[in-house]
């Protein structure tokens, strides 16, 4: 399965943060692993694939793939890190993360508030 599309079901399956992101309905999802398809609604997650590879080999088969991925947070007041402090809570119970860069921001063009957060994502290669 592909890593980004498996953690936007883990994401969205968490009761506690989509209510953090104001719920679902049938035209607000709230968690996107495709960013500029909904960028006027608030708030919201998207998760972006920077970079894959292989990490760790024997014998010329890859064990493990490292994973980079940008997951930004959302949102037009500034509750962006009680979002981003769930999705850590919530990754790191499923997988072996490394935080590699957090910031903060704010778009004057959208008046949001931004929360961006970097991972690096060690999974074993089911793939052969």
């Amino acid at each position: 399965m592909d890593l980004k599309l498996e953690i936007q079901t883990l994401l969205r399956a968490d009761a506690t943060l989509i209510a953090l992101l104001g719920g679902t309905t049938d035209k607000y999802k709230r968690v996107y692993n495709i960013s500029w398809l909904y960028d006027e609604e608030f708030p919201r997650v998207n998760i972006i694939d920077l970079l894959s590879f292989d990490d760790i080999s024997a014998d010329n088969v890859s064990l493990f793939l490292n994973s980079k991925l940008r997951i930004y947070a959302y949102s037009k007041n500034k509750d962006c890190y009680a979002i981003i402090k769930k999705i850590k809570s919530i990754l790191a119970k499923k997988y072996t993360c490394v935080i590699t860069m957090q910031t903060d921001n704010y778009e004057k063009d959208t008046k949001a508030y931004s929360k961006t957060l970097e991972i690096e994502i060690l999974t074993e290669n089911t793939e052969e």
